[in-house]
């Protein structure tokens, strides 16, 4: 069932519970049109109370709040927040509401798509609420609650991952093509375009039209008896 209802256009994620199931942590915005160029605080922290009802905001950050985590001891939260143009990890001690950056920078969120997978990934204390387990540039890691240096989790994995080749007559979208500009023949690029900005769509690479990248890796092209060059305007 759900669970809020309004306002209507209040879009909700990653919903975290602490070690009072009554309550529940989530991350909303208010849904105004395009996301785009917007300020970075759309989605800001709040707690629902199952018994009551009541909706009351934890965050107010230029920043934004998103995936707040809570520890087993119930001390601690972390949640994801921008600084200037790079993401990071905050922490906040819920019983004196002290914050500090726990880990800065990290990946990148993702406040301004519309965020259908959450707008960070997922993260998670350890279960003696010491160490937060996060992930970011291309690596796992146990990061310290007391400020400590992070620790890498080092790990092996055997994979079994069978490949194809791709079949000349499977067409999909295209998104690298961002305008249908012109070949040196005045036709449309054989990637093909709806013509304006947005996704396009082309045709896989295949041996007979492998595919090739702008000097300026600004477009890619998939052209029928090789591959050909264009270095977008």
């Amino acid at each position: 069932a759900q669970l809020i209802t309004e306002p209507a256009n209040l879009r909700t994620v990653g919903a975290a519970f602490g070690p009072d199931p009554r309550y529940v942590w989530f991350s909303g915005f208010v849904r105004q049109g395009s996301l785009y160029n917007n300020g970075m605080n759309l989605y800001q922290l709040a707690v629902y109370d199952r018994e009551t009802g009541a909706v009351s905001p934890r965050s107010n950050r230029w920043g934004g709040g998103f995936r707040p985590t809570l520890s087993p001891d119930g001390r601690w939260l972390v949640y994801g927040s921008r600084h200037i143009a790079d993401t990071g990890l905050r922490i906040r001690d819920l019983a004196s509401g002290d914050e500090r950056w726990l880990a800065w920078p990290v990946q990148r969120d993702d406040q301004e798509s519309s965020a259908q997978r959450d707008v960070y990934p997922g993260m998670s204390f350890t279960p003696d609420s010491r160490e937060v387990v996060a992930s970011y540039g291309g690596r796992i890691w146990r990061l310290p609650v007391d400020g400590g240096d992070p620790v890498e989790v080092t790990f092996e994995i055997d994979v079994d991952l069978p490949l194809g080749p791709l079949s000349p007559g499977i067409w999909r979208p295209c998104s690298s093509t961002r305008r249908g500009l012109p070949t040196g023949g005045g036709s449309p690029s054989a990637a093909g375009s709806t013509g304006r900005e947005g996704t396009s769509i082309g045709r896989a690479p295949t041996a007979e039209a492998p595919l090739s990248a702008s000097p300026r890796h600004r477009r890619f092209t998939c052209c029928p008896g090789g591959p050909r060059t264009e270095a977008a305007s």
